[in-house]
């Protein structure tokens, strides 16, 4: 059985009037002046041989915000694995990092064999590309396998004055049919910390083959606590986060919280930075004291001795409020190049969360995404995450050149030979005989 569930949430309550055009088998939503947030949820049943480990597939590829109806997706695409399953069968552990509460492969560019490699690891009886029109440039997704249950979340933004189309039971792209299709249009009613109302109309369609009719559309009020709190623009804008010039091979970065005003209604809150580093960056814990770091963080190595050990590391470090925080990263060695000596430019992305305890037991529960196995699996279930700043830095890490690598090698073995000839000379060479100096006569000693 296959249902989907859709969700549009619009600007204003004018937006839903004016962007919604209905018949008896389909919705279209007209060209809008104003920019809104399409959820396209699949729900499969895997069935009752299916491997019951949880897993999360996810992917992000720019900083735009799903606001209320979505979670806060980490940068690139990302494979988290839970339980004690510890490797899929076309993996090796050695792509991957080990936390405490999951195993992630993770690739900034690469999303296509990390997805596939998911894909065959479900065993699914259905192509999930016969449900989803990959867009991986404009497009972000959040896959999850959970109690024998694949749940595929599709978000897309749609920009203003764009036509898209009509939503309905005919998927005529695909020879799957949809049992059951349920479509939410909701504008944001009221936002209250985490406290989130939605207001709109939900349709029904009749179950049965394609092109079945809706139903009925009947006005709802949806409220709910989201664990990803909306913040105002005015507060990210007030957060500067940049890298110390001129950057050396240990870039400093910059967070400035002293213009922070972000009031909560909670106690005990507390500001993070949470990345998500690649091989050429690396935390020294016992200098920079981070809150954890999982994965590579080998001081000594340079990147081309660790290339089979992990993609990198992942860190959390703790921010105080209303200072300008330094947190100091360090660059590795990397491999020489053919050419010319160069700059190697490395790209990561540090996110800027507010973390507040609630004692709310409704938190972790939400109608549009499933909270865990991301950066939120490492605080406690009650937790309401600000999500503040979100901003990709580069850093140049200077790399050698293969041109030079025979002279550098023949002056390194000509400095070591001499080196070995001097030692051994002084060793077993000729012995210099001192010569005792006269002893002094009794007069010139009286004197």
């Amino acid at each position: 059985m296959i249902s989907e569930r859709v969700t549009v949430l619009f600007k204003s309550e004018e937006s839903l009037n004016e962007c919604v055009l209905q018949d008896e088998t389909s919705l279209k939503l007209m060209e809008c002046i104003e920019p809104y947030i399409i959820q396209r949820r699949f729900d499969l049943s895997l069935g009752e041989d299916a491997d019951e480990t949880p897993m999360r597939f996810t992917w992000k590829n720019d900083t735009n915000s799903l606001y209320v109806i979505g979670p806060h997706l980490n940068y690139g695409a990302n494979l988290y694995i839970g339980g004690d399953k510890q490797l899929l069968k076309s993996m090796d552990k050695q792509d991957s990092i080990l936390t405490p509460t999951y195993r992630l492969y993770h690739h900034r560019d690469d999303v296509k064999n990390l997805f596939d490699s998911f894909s065959k690891e479900l065993n699914l009886n259905v192509n999930i590309n016969d449900l989803i029109d990959w867009d991986w440039k404009n497009k972000q997704y959040d896959i999850v396998s959970v109690n024998s249950t694949l749940q595929i979340n599709e978000y897309s933004i749609v920009k203003p004055n764009t036509a898209i189309p009509k939503i309905s039971k005919d998927h005529s792209a695909t020879y799957l049919t949809i049992d059951k299709l349920e479509v939410g249009m909701f504008y944001v009613d009221l936002i209250e910390a985490e406290n989130i109302n939605l207001t709109g109309l939900r349709c029904l369609w009749e179950e049965g083959e394609k092109n079945s009719k809706i139903e009925k559309c009947l006005k709802t009020s949806l409220l709910y606590k989201s664990a990803f709190a909306p913040v105002k623009t005015s507060v990210s804008n007030s957060i500067k986060v940049s890298l110390e010039e001129p950057i050396g091979l240990h870039p400093k970065l910059i967070i400035d919280l002293s213009n922070t005003t972000h009031q909560t209604k909670y106690d005990q809150c507390e500001y993070y930075l949470f990345s998500q580093l690649p091989l050429e960056l690396f935390v020294d814990k016992f200098q920079s004291e981070p809150v954890f770091i999982f994965g590579e963080h080998n001081l000594e190595s340079p990147d081309y001795k660790l290339l089979n050990n992990s993609w990198g590391s992942e860190t959390l470090f703790g921010l105080k409020s209303d200072e300008i925080n330094e947190i100091t990263f360090h660059s590795r060695y990397i491999s020489p190049e053919d050419g010319r000596p160069g700059l190697r430019e490395v790209s990561f992305t540090p996110e800027i969360i507010i973390a507040c305890d609630t004692g709310s037991d409704s938190i972790d529960t939400n109608p549009f995404y499933a909270k865990g196995m991301g950066y939120e699996s490492y605080f406690t279930k009650d937790t309401v995450f600000y999500p503040l700043k979100f901003e990709s830095l580069v850093v140049p890490i200077p790399y050698p050149s293969f041109d030079n690598y025979k002279h550098v090698e023949l002056l390194t073995s000509s400095v070591i030979i001499v080196s070995i000839i001097y030692l051994l000379y002084k060793l077993f060479g000729p012995v210099t005989s001192i010569t005792k100096p006269k002893p002094m006569n009794k007069q010139k000693k009286d004197n």
